[in-house]
């Protein structure tokens, strides 16, 4: 203090002299200048001396003094003595940058005029120097700002100055209107806010058509512009984006907005997605908020609808799936009175001939004996020994033709594997070798199911004669739990199943198709794989006696569970296949989890509905191989399969689809499935696909 007091101000008689002689120091932020630090003191005294233009910013918050020089330069828009941080950064951004920087390093620092943008009517400097100013106390109190090197500036020079301040000034203004041409017409609707009330400062002509375009929104807080949004929480958010400086992002959003409210209209709900992005000033502090956003409620409104009429489908479809399955027990019942009236019309057929014909050729067989032995005791004519040995063919063919068509007594005991016996030693009688094996438990099924079967087994046997090119075969008996299992397998020839499942067969013959179709109407199922040279292997699958017959495998969903899984051997010894079923529908699962869990070499793992669920369950079952459907809510099987397959997962895929589209095909190969089947062909070739796949 005592250095202070003998440094002096002395005061000039300049305009700013007199005014820093009057100015009442004890009310600004320095104190009576009897208090101010000696280096202060001394500065100032510089400042008020030079002619070249000066100033001192003390304190943090840019206190600031100046010469006549320099004063003649501002006018009176900074207060001497006053703080003037905020204007001279807004007006001189960067020699508020040279003030912080020597402020902070305690180094002088030097620019060119044009790299400060700084000038003065009709005068420039070369240079502009920036000095630290030492409080007293070891630190720096100030900065002492100098302009040397002025001249004056020609007329030409004037000239190309203002032509180019108003070329800028064209330039700038251009580019504001381009800006606010984009604001107004942007695809989202767009406001900027300010200040704590969130005052309309700015609307895009979007955001008044959301909010109604009769409302006077610039210069009006949010809550006085829309009343109706209060409670909503709309209002809290930018509390809270103001409060917080952090944005915030709202999706589909529901806001209540009275549109009319000159008309008195009702509140309607409008979906939002919806960005309140904080606005900051030069400091870094938050003065405003900019939102924008999109109005989805047309999207919505369209989404509502879509899944109304995707109800309406799931309803229809429900009402047509029950149609589907009293059609489906219609036909079962029909299957069986079509049974019945076949063994009865075989039963009558039979009884016609024994009781006519076969008399009648009785008869005319006596009568060709008497006649011999009456007449040509000693020799018999030609003629009598060939009429003697058609009456005796007639009466043979119209035996056999009685013992096909009246059933055999066997086929009323209820253990179906007596009757599948007695049908192969049948057949053995026409020349074919077969080797049957039972596993020995009781086989009990309905007198349909019976007759199904032993015409079916029938019909397999005789194709294994006239089509396999071999005279050995053999049929394998077992229970299944609820199901009885019956597998047909010769080494001969084999054929395209392709080719010959829905062949027409000869009249009175059952055929490969009506196999598959009188199967699935008596609650079981038929499979069969061959391929050229490879041989035959066919099974039948039917329910057991007083159990709920399982619905076909042609497509409706059961009610009853199918049969359990029994694990049977795979081709390689040892070894099952593991296989796991994506598809979105659950009858279809069922459907070919019917078919595989009969299989001895195939068991399912896992079942997945779409193919996000595909991609977790191949990673925690590692199955063998994956039958994949290609259209599935959530992610498609296409997705799935690459990432699966991208995994490096040693799994084979199948792809699945009711499409047979080559571009359908090609995605599915591409993203790595291994094979493809349509749903049509999968029932017939799912079990041989999976096989050589695996």
């Amino acid at each position: 203090m005592s250095n202070a007091a003998t440094i002096k101000i002395d005061y000039t008689s300049s305009d700013i002299s007199k005014k820093l002689r009057n100015q009442e120091w004890s009310n600004t932020v320095l104190g009576a200048i009897e208090e101010w630090p000696a280096p202060l003191r001394s500065v100032f005294n510089i400042c008020l001396a030079l002619d070249d233009p000066a100033g001192i910013c003390w304190g943090k918050n840019y206190v600031f003094f100046c010469n006549d020089a320099w004063s003649n330069h501002i006018g009176d828009e900074y207060a001497l003595g006053q703080p003037a941080r905020q204007r001279m950064e807004d007006k001189w951004p960067d020699f508020a940058s040279c003030i912080r920087k020597a402020r902070s390093t305690g180094e002088g620092v030097s620019s060119d005029n044009d790299s400060l943008s700084f000038s003065a009517f009709n005068q420039r400097h070369a240079e502009v120097s920036f000095n630290p100013v030492p409080d007293g106390e070891g630190t720096v109190g100030g900065v002492f700002i100098l302009a040397t090197g002025i001249k004056k500036a020609t007329n030409g020079e004037q000239k190309y100055r203002d032509k180019e301040h108003e070329r800028l000034l064209r330039e700038v203004q251009t580019e504001r209107e381009r800006l606010s041409d984009i604001f107004q017409h942007a695809p989202s609707f767009m406001c900027i806010l300010r200040g704590p009330d969130h005052v309309f400062e700015r609307a895009n002509e979007l955001y008044r058509k959301l909010v109604g375009e009769n409302r006077e929104i610039i210069g009006r807080p949010v809550g006085e512009v829309l009343p109706e949004v209060e409670g909503q929480g709309f209002l809290k958010m930018l509390d809270h984006v103001y409060e917080t400086g952090k944005p915030s992002v709202m999706t589909d959003i529901p806001i209540k907005l009275n549109r009319q409210p000159e008309s008195g209209g009702g509140l309607e709900t409008r979906y939002l997605d919806l960005v309140c992005q904080p606005l900051r000033d030069s400091d870094g502090s938050v003065n405003g908020i900019f939102a924008q956003g999109v109005d989805l409620t047309e999207r919505h409104h369209a989404r509502e609808k879509l899944q109304a009429i995707n109800d309406t489908l799931e309803k229809r479809v429900e009402k047509r799936t029950g149609e589907l399955r009293s059609y489906q027990t219609k036909l079962q019942s029909l299957a069986s009175r079509l049974n019945e009236a076949e063994e009865q019309e075989r039963q009558r057929l039979a009884a016609e001939l024994h009781d006519n014909l076969g008399q009648m050729l009785s008869i005319a067989k006596m009568q060709v004996d008497r006649l011999r032995r009456n007449h040509f005791s000693e020799g018999h004519p030609e003629e009598l020994r060939v009429l003697r040995e058609i009456v005796n063919d007639a009466l043979a063919y119209n035996q056999n033709l009685m013992v096909e068509l009246k059933p055999p007594p066997v086929l009323h005991k209820e253990n179906v594997t007596e009757v599948l016996q007695w049908t192969a030693n049948k057949m053995e009688k026409q020349g074919l070798d077969i080797e049957v094996n039972d596993d020995g438990k009781p086989k009990p099924v309905d007198k349909q199911v019976r007759s199904t079967l032993h015409q079916s087994v029938r019909e397999l046997l005789l194709n294994v004669i006239k089509h396999a090119d071999t005279r050995e075969a053999r049929m394998h008996i077992q229970r299944m739990d609820q199901h009885v299992s019956v597998t047909i397998r010769d080494k001969g020839k084999g054929f395209d199943i392709h080719e010959h499942l829905l062949k027409s067969t000869e009249e009175g013959r059952f055929g490969l198709f009506n196999i598959q179709e009188r199967m699935n109407w008596q609650g079981g199922a038929f499979e069969i794989t061959s391929k050229p040279g490879k041989g035959t292997k066919a099974i039948l699958y039917a329910p057991l006696k007083d159990q709920p017959a399982q619905e076909t495998l042609a497509g409706t969903e059961r009610e009853a569970d199918p049969p359990p899984d029994k694990k049977k051997e795979r081709s390689v010894a040892g070894q099952e296949i593991r296989v796991m079923l994506v598809d979105d529908h659950e009858m279809v699962r069922r459907g070919f989890r019917l078919m595989i869990e009969k299989q001895e070499d195939i068991v399912i793992v896992a079942e997945a509905s779409n193919g996000r669920e595909a991609v977790k369950l191949a990673d925690e079952k590692s199955p063998d191989v994956i039958l994949m459907d290609v259209n599935m809510p959530v992610m498609d099987g296409i997705e799935a399969t690459q990432q699966i397959i991208a995994s490096g997962r040693d799994t084979r895929i199948i792809g699945l689809s009711l499409h047979n589209s080559q571009e359908v095909i090609q995605n599915m190969k591409s993203a790595g499935a291994s094979d493809y089947l349509t749903k049509t062909d999968a029932f017939e070739t799912l079990i041989t696909t999976i096989r050589e796949n695996a």
